[in-house]
């Protein structure tokens, strides 16, 4: 897999996350095409840059606790804590 493929997969799991509609990890990783170990590592990096992620068992989605901005060089800026 290449470094572009990857950044995309670590943009869509994002974008998923920030829309509440994950679902479970199983599903996450049809969406993305990847296998469930490694979306649970890309959820991992992403909490690597600070951000806090949970499982919504309601919503059946991960979700962020904070509005989160993804910069242009794929940083993660906490915007603003969501209560």
């Amino acid at each position: 897999m290449t470094f572009r493929e990857k950044e995309n997969i670590l943009g869509s799991i994002h974008f998923y996350i920030k829309n509440r509609n994950t679902g479970t990890l199983k599903e996450l990783s049809k969406k993305v095409n990847i296998n469930r170990s490694t979306a649970h590592r890309y959820i991992e990096i992403i909490r690597s840059y600070g951000a806090v992620i949970y499982f919504d068992r309601s919503l059946k989605s991960y979700c962020y606790s904070a509005l989160i901005e993804v910069n242009h060089n794929q940083t993660f800026t906490i915007k603003e804590r969501i209560a």
